[in-house]
């Protein structure tokens, strides 16, 4: 899965991967691409301060996943 954001002047691809590698395990895979240059305004370094979020983020989404009981199919 792929998408662009859009946010304080820059323009954020990411690319988002889910590989199964285990019956109840899925690594999530996050590769970003930030472009452009936000305001100085904000007072603080914005690439890392979006790299912690979105690792939180799916990190979350990870254990969610994880600990989700799944329905067995019925035969």
């Amino acid at each position: 899965m792929s998408y662009l954001s859009h946010v304080f002047g820059m323009t954020c691809e990411t690319r988002v991967t889910f590989t199964l590698v285990a019956d109840d395990r899925t690594a999530i895979n996050v590769v970003m691409n930030l472009v452009g240059t936000p305001s100085r305004a904000l007072g603080f370094a914005l690439a890392p301060a979006i790299t912690k979020a979105t690792k939180g983020f799916f990190e979350e989404m990870r254990k969610d996943c994880e600990t989700t009981p799944r329905i067995a199919a019925e035969s």
